[in-house]
């Protein structure tokens, strides 16, 4: 039934850009979810764009942000770094501003790791988990084996970037970067393999998906 509903609706999903990480999925979950209250978590929000997206599109009840808001030697590759290095207040700054950015709405911000915030959340208790913090392999491991267990049965995990995959695997040859060790593609499909996960793929980045979701059976 899932898999059907998902073949369905992926139609609609327009495989034009969007400067917001979010934006390829909305739709799906917009329709999946309706207006059911849900309880999401979000894994690397920076200044809050896809978190914005969310709370505007779905009917959310309970919203929790995990990001550290500081850099770090395995981040030293990823372009937020850099702002984040660019003085030594930067990350209190974005963390401050994102905060209140949200001060009145249902947002609670758990400024810690992803793997140390893990244990502090209780299982099958949310309805959506997105996922777009480090973007290396190991990283990405980490959180999706980390946070799907979070979800209830028929929540939802998502996450950015799911072009980002070693060169050697770039088949049709148009990625913008030179990865250069396995990346979200390879880690999502592993880890979704192994838990018997479905994954799908939205919206277009240099010919591959974009977005990539899944169904916690």
């Amino acid at each position: 039934m899932l898999d059907r509903f998902l073949a369905r609706v992926k139609k609609i999903i327009s495989p034009q850009a969007s400067d917001v990480a979010i934006d390829p999925v909305i739709p799906i979950l917009k329709r999946y979810f309706g207006n059911r209250r849900i309880r999401v978590i979000e894994i690397g929000a920076r200044y809050g764009d896809s978190t914005e997206r969310i709370l505007a599109e779905l009917n959310v009840e309970k919203y929790i942000i995990v990001d550290p808001y500081e850099t770090y030697e395995g981040y030293v590759s990823d372009g937020f770094n850099q702002v984040l290095s660019s003085s030594s207040d930067a990350g209190n700054l974005i963390y401050e501003r994102t905060v209140d950015r949200f001060s009145a709405r249902p947002v609670e911000f758990i400024r810690m790791y992803s793997s140390e915030a893990a244990s502090m959340i209780k299982n099958e208790s949310f309805d959506l988990v997105f996922i777009d913090g480090n973007h290396t392999y190991d990283y990405v491991r980490e959180d999706v084996i980390s946070y799907v267990p979070k979800l209830v049965s028929g929540g939802i995990a998502c996450g950015d970037d799911y072009f980002m995959r070693h060169h050697d695997v770039d088949f049709l040859g148009t990625l913008d970067g030179d990865y250069r060790e396995k990346m979200v593609w390879e880690a999502v499909n592993e880890c979704c393999s192994e838990m018997k996960l479905d994954v799908y793929g939205y919206g277009m980045h240099c010919g591959y998906p974009r977005a990539w979701l899944a169904v916690k059976h």
